[in-house]
């Protein structure tokens, strides 16, 4: 129900860029290079250019706002998706390392987790094979105010399913031996070294980790799908109790997708937002769009559909709720009624004694 790398995509990236760069006729000049010539596959050499956008992605990462985060979705998925071909023609082991300045507040987390923990990248994590070029990223030598720390992190990256690559071939910068981390890669943290004018943190990237997490994904594949869409967006807020934005999101779906969005997703988003209302205490707008769903499905489904049972008895619980038990009742015999008819019913009778 959303292309992530579609037209619309791509424009929500272009419009973030110009409204961030709208007082910069250079910037602006490349946005509209970047409009009008892009291509699949360039997605790595156009992130390592020192222009709006690698800036522009790496501050929304920052501000940790799935709603800004969504407008770069294209770019992301373009991103990842070259990381991960490119992943499938790299199997060796290596070590790589990243400069950087982070908060005390962070690194005494890190200390503290040293040899239990794990730790998540929330960017596309750009690392070197060369660790004097690392270093001069974390500003080992400088006073930093107080409040920031220079780190070292040293990466062992063993067999690994998380995307990762060297795009020296493909970067704007081909000389740095660069590898650029998938963003979201997660690392376990090793061990924690202090030599007092900064740290070095041992970090390492294996198929352990993936093992570690995979029931963990699989859970969440199974609640929310395993193919990510915008209306998964939406489910995936509901989980968190976020059901203003959640309700958003499926709006939106309805609105700007009203043409292209077939029955069933415009049923399910109607359900969806029914369900938010609910959870609102909206209890007359969650029965509107229930019966939203109602007319959807009584004007493609057969009549005896197991998906109507699941609408009857919403319609019905909103209905006890404001006291209307007679059609409530009605409402949840509907449902049993079809559900009953979808099982084969075994009555076990007990013999007398």
């Amino acid at each position: 129900m959303c292309d992530n790398r579609g037209d619309r995509a791509k424009q929500d990236l272009i419009d973030a860029c110009r409204t961030r760069y709208k007082d910069d006729i250079y910037e602006q000049n490349r946005i509209t290079e970047f409009e009008q010539t892009y291509k699949t596959g360039e997605a790595i050499h156009w992130y390592t250019k020192d222009s709006f956008l690698y800036r522009c992605l790496n501050r929304a990462f920052r501000t940790l706002d799935i709603d800004v985060i969504y407008r770069f979705r294209f770019i992301i998925a373009e991103l990842h998706e070259q990381l991960d071909s490119l992943t499938r023609a790299s199997t060796s082991d290596l070590v790589v390392y990243r400069g950087q300045i982070i908060s005390t507040k962070d690194m005494k987390l890190i200390e503290r987790y040293q040899g239990k923990g794990f730790i998540a990248m929330n960017t596309f994590l750009s690392t070197s094979e060369n660790p004097s070029h690392a270093t001069g990223y974390s500003s080992v030598n400088m006073d930093l105010p107080e409040g920031l720390e220079s780190v070292l992190f040293r990466i062992d990256v063993r067999q690994t399913r998380q995307p990762f690559a060297n795009i020296d071939k493909l970067s704007a910068m081909p000389k740095e031996k660069e590898i650029l981390f998938s963003a979201g890669t997660v690392f376990r943290i090793d061990e924690v070294e202090n030599y007092g004018i900064g740290y070095d943190v041992h970090l390492t990237s294996t198929t352990e980790i993936e093992e570690r997490f995979d029931a963990l994904f699989q859970h969440y594949l199974d609640e929310i799908g395993a193919k990510p869409t915008l209306a998964t967006l939406g489910k995936f807020l509901m989980m968190k109790g976020d059901y203003n934005r959640a309700e958003h999101y499926f709006q939106f779906l309805i609105d700007e997708n009203g043409l292209e969005l077939d029955n069933e997703g415009r049923a399910i988003c109607y359900m969806n937002l029914g369900r938010i209302s609910d959870e609102k205490g909206e209890h007359e707008r969650a029965l509107n769009y229930y019966y939203q769903v109602l007319t959807v499905q009584q004007s493609t489904l057969p009549k005896d559909h197991i998906n109507f049972s699941t609408t009857y008895n919403n319609i019905g619980a909103v209905q006890m709720v404001q006291g209307q038990y007679k059609e409530a009742i009605e409402n949840f015999q509907h449902s049993l009624d079809i559900d009953l008819s979808h099982q084969n019913v075994f009555i076990a009778i007990k013999p007398f004694p």
